[in-house]
């Protein structure tokens, strides 16, 4: 038996060969915060009061280099749109009910996670 002889070249090697491995287990896909939101039926949305004027989808990998690059939405209530560069949920909601809308956000390596966000719109409150 050949005993392993420890070389310089041999390190080398074994020191890239552990970080190439280290690398690909720690790309975790995104996954988008559930929170839950409401609205008011012909109101902006998410809050008339709110500066931003949208919702933003956040996720675990924002602001590292797996940060999504591309966000999608299915079941937004009508009148509210995604914008799926930044992520923002805005818009007059033309319907109310209680909306499970299914996100998901993409990373430049595709790698995909998945969430559900709860919408609720509500009807206005009568004017007495």
């Amino acid at each position: 038996m050949k005993a392993f002889k420890f070389t310089p070249l041999r390190s080398i090697y074994i020191l890239f060969s552990f970080i190439a491995t280290t690398t690909a287990a720690l790309a975790v896909a995104p996954i988008p915060a559930s929170v839950p939101l409401s609205g008011v039926l012909g109101s902006p949305f998410p809050d008339p009061l709110d500066p931003a004027g949208f919702y933003e989808i956040i996720t675990d990998q924002d602001a590292t280099s797996d940060a999504p690059v591309i966000y999608s939405a299915q079941g937004l209530p009508a009148g509210l749109l995604l914008n799926p560069i930044f992520g923002e949920i805005s818009g007059t909601p033309s319907e109310s009910g209680v909306f499970n809308v299914e996100v998901s956000a993409t990373n430049e390596n595709d790698e995909t996670g998945e969430g559900t966000l709860v919408i609720t719109i509500d009807d206005p409150s009568p004017v007495i």
